[in-house]
């Protein structure tokens, strides 16, 4: 990702510390912006609040007061996330660790859910019960990662017992490291900058390729989600001129979730011949037929292509 083009966001309103562990403490606060009216002015707005970080984060920090907050909706943070996701190519959130309304709104639309316990009773109960929450209230866990953050220097449980209590699948597991994490916090440095080589570095750097990873799947899934659901549709074509047995229909916002971190999508199937036909032609001209413009993404199955395009 380019420098500016990843934010981290705030959005734990009780005890966010995103802005002291990363040293850097921006000019508003997540509370402050989910209070905007409207988001007309998007770029300005979150220019003028996120401050840059040396690693090329754009960091929004939370409220410093945990009353600072209080009076904050779920449908307005909603509305910055979602503001942030049509300016930012990946937006990372920390949503805290109390699930109220506020906190299950900003899971449910998250593409990758990162769930992590410690390995001691507390925690697994705590985890089992969030994990009720969660599946009863929509499908987050659909889209989790569980990382096993081991800050004990000997464990006494694993991570099979973990995965054997829990019914899940552990994804990372962070390594004890709690000299080089001590400084971190203290010094607002991230451990993989200054201790990339250790094995806590290491695992660090695994849990974003792994989230990488689990997102490319979700968008993957929803675009053949997307494809699946125009089979047997009778809604209108449109025809690709220069492109002959190739035909364009445009999906509803309802057919299609968002991906590729946009406010707003149009998708299009597009049907190609038997034959198959080069994809870099195909994007180029059926943009230019539908007066498609920023498009930001596309997945292929069999002989149709569905696109998605930014607004």
């Amino acid at each position: 990702m380019a420098p500016g083009n990843v934010a981290i966001a705030d959005l734990d309103m009780y005890h966010g510390q995103v802005s002291t562990h990363l040293d850097i403490y921006a000019r508003s606060s997540t509370a402050a912006l989910a209070r905007e009216e409207h988001f007309d002015a998007a770029d300005e707005i979150f220019r003028e609040a996120g401050r840059p970080h040396s690693s090329g984060l754009v960091v929004f920090g939370g409220p410093y007061r945990p009353d600072d907050a209080t009076d904050i909706t779920p449908e307005q943070l909603i509305r910055l996330l979602e503001g942030m996701r049509g300016i930012y190519g990946t937006v990372v959130v920390d949503a805290g660790n109390t699930l109220d309304t506020r906190a299950l709104a900003v899971l449910e639309r998250a593409d990758v859910v990162v769930l992590v316990l410690t390995p001691d009773i507390p925690s697994l109960r705590l985890i089992h019960a969030s994990l009720q929450v969660l599946s009863e209230s929509g499908t987050a866990t659909d889209r989790a990662v569980f990382v096993v953050n081991h800050i004990y220097p000997k464990a006494m449980i694993g991570g099979e017992q973990i995965e054997e209590h829990l019914g899940i699948k552990v994804g990372v597991q962070i390594p004890y490291d709690g000299e080089s994490f001590l400084k971190s916090v203290n010094e607002g440095q991230p451990l993989v900058t200054f201790a990339h080589r250790s094995a806590a570095g290491v695992a660090l750097r695994k849990l974003c390729r792994r989230a990488h990873q689990h997102r490319s799947r979700q968008d993957r899934y929803r675009a053949a989600s997307a494809a699946r659901t125009l089979q047997g549709s009778a809604r209108p074509r449109l025809t690709c001129p220069g492109h002959a047995g190739l035909s364009v229909q445009r999906l509803e916002p309802e057919d299609v979730a968002p991906a590729q971190g946009c406010l707003l999508i149009l998708a299009i199937a597009v049907d190609v011949d038997a034959h198959g036909q080069s994809t870099v032609p195909v994007l180029a001209d059926v943009a230019e037929a539908v007066g498609v413009a920023n498009l930001v993404g596309h997945q292929r199955f069999h002989h149709q292509l569905v696109l998605t395009a930014g607004q």
